[in-house]
Parts: C-alpha cells; sequence; structure tokens
C-alpha cells in the first residue's frame, strides 16, 4: 500500500471565533514494483555476539 497525504480546509472554532484549518488525511492505494536507490555507508548489525550499546556508538 502507498500512502498520499492531502490536505482539506475545515472550520473550527478557536477562541469563539471560526477559523479555517488545514486537516491532514492520506489516501491509501495498492501499490506494486521495483524501487532502486543507492544506500552508501548505511552501518548494518550483522553480529548478535557484540552488545547494542557498543553498536549504537558506531553510528554517526
Amino acid at each position: 500500500m502507498r500512502g498520499d497525504d492531502y490536505y482539506e480546509t475545515r472550520t473550527a472554532m478557536r477562541d469563539g471565533k471560526p477559523q479555517q484549518v488545514q486537516v491532514r488525511k492520506t489516501r491509501w492505494r495498492p501499490a506494486a514494483g521495483r524501487v532502486a536507490r543507492l544506500f552508501d555507508d548505511v552501518l548494518v548489525l550483522a553480529s548478535k555476539a557484540l552488545p547494542r550499546k557498543y553498536t549504537d556508538g558506531l553510528q554517526p
């Protein structure tokens, strides 16, 4: 599923006065396919023996 955000203008009461507010909504639709992206210098933990507190310190 892919979510596309859009905004609706609504009238809301604030301090006893009507005001226009933007309300964000998400329209969901089916999605399929492939995405090709280059990820460079992404740390991936492959060890279960190394404590997490040490690996968290490796991140920039």
